[in-house]
């Protein structure tokens, strides 16, 4: 390189106020200017190479700092598919007192460094095309490194190029097709084969149908999983999108593309389950159709029950009496075994003997035990009927139906002392010859003037017969739309239907005996119009409004199959307050113990709405409270001092001044179990971790390296936002839901929410913490964490505030060694470091302003009830939203 210099100026001496020529006659081969620092602007003139040859300007004071970049380096690719080209390296300026400068290269795609290519040259990929590349120049000298980008070009691939990859949920992409045959090794070890497709362009291509996974039978409520089709398609043609929709009552669970699932519903059971994978790419779409998962129906035997006479007199055997059931039948088998006992009194079940004599004043019941060949099986029962002694000479004797056997009648008066039929009656000598005798005509009892849904008692008529010349049997018919229940031959009753509204009902009851019938009637009463609009709404806590009430019937068909049947209200009586129409249900499974959580079905209660608001609480005999937090599902959490108890709920409605309440069936507990050798789990708290963008997302890292595998990772979020989190996962991993105190929608709220999960393998000094909430944002996202290690989680609970109000959180632990753990998250000045604990040891602190967290811990506190409780600094608040706070304990094991 040779060069001069030409000065300009008003002085001999070069300064900055100096314009100072420097011409070089080749800049090659190092393309370096060495130029005198501090001069002022610098004309540099190059006469070759061409590449490089021109006038450039050149402010030298920034050179004994810094190297200066005077031209871009320049690169270029040939044709299309040849490898990209240095044509021109960068042209830079240096302190002419500096030497000894490297260079180094390096390719981008779109802006981002490829591995590896770190060389002049760089042949491109299939990775590359149709994407911008650039060289980055980076020369290093005494003054320090700059970097000068050259020229981008966009990749032209190689005419021929054919590549594949496979991404999730089954999606194959092919770039270049041709139709060339390819091999596809799947690192799972699913789609492994060898393909071809024709043509991509009219739209994706299905080359493995979808499959519907199970072992044996699945039942019921199993969750089968789907492995995804393999769907190929070419990227060019836009984005591809995959749905799955079965035949099935239950939904398609796609939120893992690569495991979909399905859950076997009840409505599915005798059918046979598929699923249609469909894959969409612009207005083109293609489907793929599953296996089929044939869903077991469930078991059900139906027939008619047993039943034994009415009228049982001594000396009658039992086959005589008893006539069996019949048209027993089972929807997933055919009837194997019929097995008949008999019960006399309350004495255990015996086999049947059918020349059993009866014995007066004994009762007696029989039931048939039915099976099928698959081993299902039911229990018939017949009522029990109670066996009468044999008449004197002319002995009369009055069934509480209204029948009254007469034996060797003779025409004599006799007296009946009995309530409703109180009185002296005859019957002429021979007249029971021809049939039954009416005495007493059935009477139709209403109070006032009922209405339509009110049921009424009839008081059955007296019939007088002789029992030698046959049996008697009497039926109730009405002159209205209902038919008469005489289920209850001594209470036979008839519910007013509404097309009974302004008529006069009446009953007739009709004596049999052989081939003489006897009737007579009852007396008229008058029913009221309809008195307008009748509405019900169910409630999913079991509450039901009624409006309109005029005590018609009802039925109700509830969407959890709780509540489905007829009912009626007797109009006036919602007057009062609620009325319940189904008692609470505490569900257990076998016979409990301590620790474990027992549900309710709530209990049913009718009320009108216009006379106010009903609220339904639950209480207990038991040592922990209900826990209502939601009212449609309500549990209660067995303590150790229920062992050995009986334990039940009561639900009470109030609506203004009335109450009224409904209480549960009683559930046995277990008895303690022995305490086992315990020991206190441990723990460790990585540092909380905080996210504050307004987004519906977030990402943050933990330390977790002090997790070991069989270890439970903890994890508190803290959001602004009403719903709960999407998903919260752990490298990918899915956390499950332990607790929650959420929010409402309402005001300035803080959720909370705490997951749970166990390592699989040790925990990564970096471990990625991802929320997901959907369609809704928080404007910041706190993560405080716990590693628990031993131990086995008993229970688990949540508190919010809007304001300053105290948080408390109860958990019952079954053992002595046990550890409690409290996390807390808020938005508030209030967090501020002055925050009061209740029964646990602070452990945490404050994360930033405005932005707080603490944790505390408890161990080996008393296997009972432990609350606690934790109380925000009350000071004047200059902003704030609230705070959350989450409980869990550990038993030692």
């Amino acid at each position: 390189m040779s060069s001069m210099a030409i000065g300009l100026g008003l002085s001999q001496a070069q300064s900055p106020g100096t314009l100072n020529v420097q011409v070089f006659e080749t800049v090659e081969p190092d393309y370096f200017l060495p130029l005198t620092a501090g001069v002022g602007i610098t004309i540099v003139g190059i006469l070759g190479p061409v590449t490089h040859s021109g006038i450039y300007p050149v402010q030298s004071d920034v050179l004994s700092n810094a190297l200066l970049n005077v031209r871009a380096p320049q690169i270029e690719q040939a044709v299309p598919g040849a490898p990209l080209r240095l044509t021109a390296p960068g042209l830079w300026a240096h302190d002419d007192q500096n030497s000894g400068h490297t260079r180094s290269y390096r390719w981008q795609r779109n802006g981002i460094d490829i591995p590896g290519a770190t060389a002049p040259e760089y042949s491109p990929t299939a990775a590359d095309a149709d994407q911008d590349l650039q060289l980055i120049e980076t020369v290093a000298g005494a003054n320090g490194a700059r970097s000068a980008a050259s020229n981008s070009i966009d990749a032209v691939h190689e005419q021929g190029l054919f590549a594949t990859t496979l991404k999730a949920g089954g999606l194959l992409d092919i770039i270049g097709n041709d139709g060339r045959s390819f091999a596809l090794d799947d690192p799972a070890d699913i789609y492994d084969g060898t393909y071809s497709v024709a043509d991509l362009s009219a739209g994706p291509v299905a080359l493995v149908d979808a499959v519907l996974n199970a072992t044996a039978a699945p039942d019921v409520g199993q969750t089968l999983t789907i492995t995804p089709a393999l769907f190929a398609c070419d990227p060019a043609f836009g984005e591809i999108a995959v749905s799955y929709t079965t035949n099935g009552a239950s939904s398609v669970d796609a939120s893992d593309p690569n495991t979909p699932t399905l859950v076997a519903d009840a409505a599915d059971a005798g059918t046979t389950l598929v699923v249609t994978a469909n894959a969409t790419q612009g207005g083109a779409s293609v489907d793929s159709v599953s296996n089929g998962v044939e869903i077991p129906a469930v078991p059900e035997i139906t027939g008619r029950r047993p039943s034994i006479d009415q009228n049982l007199t001594e000396g009658q055997t039992l086959d005589e009496v008893v006539t069996w059931g019949s048209d027993y039948a089972s929807n997933v088998g055919a009837i194997q075994s019929v097995l008949r006992q008999v019960r006399t009194d309350l004495a255990d079940w015996s086999a049947y003997d059918g020349a059993a004599v009866l014995e007066a004043g004994r009762d007696y019941r029989v039931r048939e035990k039915i099976t099928d060949d698959q081993g299902n099986f039911k229990r018939f029962y017949s009522r029990f009927r109670t066996a009468s002694p044999l008449p004197d000479t002319f002995n009369i004797v009055l069934g509480n139906d209204g029948t009254l056997q007469i034996e060797d009648n003779d025409g004599r008066s006799f007296t009946l002392e009995e309530g409703r039929y109180d009185g002296t009656y005859s019957v002429a000598e021979g007249t029971l010859a021809s049939g039954a005798v009416s005495l007493v005509a059935p009477v139709l009892i209403a109070d006032g003037n009922p209405v339509v849904g009110e049921i009424l008692a009839i008081a059955p008529a007296l019939f007088a017969y002789d029992p030698a010349l046959g049996s008697l049997s009497v039926n109730y018919a009405t002159n209205g739309a209902s038919t008469v229940n005489a289920s209850d031959p001594a209470a036979p009753v008839l519910m007013i239907d509404p097309a009974d509204a302004e008529t006069t009902l009446s009953v007739t009851a009709t004596a049999t005996q052989g081939a003489n019938d006897t009737s007579t009637s009852s007396n008229g009463v008058a029913i009221a119009a309809l008195s307008g609009a009748f509405n019900i709404v169910l409630g999913s806590d079991g509450t039901l409004q009624i409006e309109g009430n005029d005590g018609r019937s009802f039925p109700v068909d509830d969407s959890l199959d709780r509540y489905d049947g007829m009912y009626n209200v007797n109009a006036g009586s919602l007057e009062a307050g609620a009325v319940p129409l189904v008692a609470p249900i505490l569900t257990s499974d076998g016979t409990p113990t301590a620790g474990e959580t027992l549900s309710i079905v709530p209990a049913l209660f009718a009320y009108d709405p216009d006379f106010g608001d009903l609220s339904v609480s639950y209480s207990t005999n038991g040592a922990n409270a209900v826990d209502t937090r939601d009212p449609d599902n309500p549990t209660l959490l067995i303590s150790a001092a229920d062992a050995e108890s009986t334990l039940r709920v009561t639900a009470q409605a109030t609506q203004g001044a009335n109450t009224i309440d409904a209480a549960s069936n009683g559930v046995e507990i277990a008895e303690a179990p022995s305490a086992p050798s315990a020991t206190t789990p441990t723990f460790f708290q990585p540092a909380p971790i905080a996210n504050y963008d307004n987004s519906s997302t977030a990402s943050e890292t933990m330390d977790l390296s002090a997790g070991t595998a069989g270890d439970t990772v903890l994890i508190h979020y803290g959001s602004d936002s009403a719903s709960a989190p999407v998903s919260l996962t752990i490298d990918g991993q899915a956390m499950t839901l332990i607790a929650s105190a959420a929010a409402g929608s309402d005001g300035n709220k803080t959720s909370g929410y705490l997951y749970e999960l166990v390592l699989t393998n040790a925990g990564s000094a970096s471990a990625s913490v991802d929320v997901n909430l959907g369609g809704s944002s928080s404007n910041g996202h706190i993560f405080v964490g716990a590693i628990v290690s031993g131990g086995a989680r008993v229970a688990a609970d949540g508190d919010q505030t809007a304001d300053a109000s105290l948080l408390s959180t109860s958990v019952a632990p079954t053992v002595s060694e046990n550890l409690v753990l409290s996390f807390v998250s808020g938005y508030s000045d209030r967090m501020n470091g002055n925050e009061t604990w209740s029964g646990t040891t602070s452990q945490g602190s404050r994360l930033t302003a405005f932005f707080g967290s603490t944790f505390a811990t408890a161990e080996d506190v008393p296997a009972s009830t432990f609350t606690s409780t934790l109380q925000i600094d009350g000071g004047t608040q200059s902003w704030q939203h609230g705070a959350s706070m989450t409980t869990v304990v550990y038993n030692g094991v």
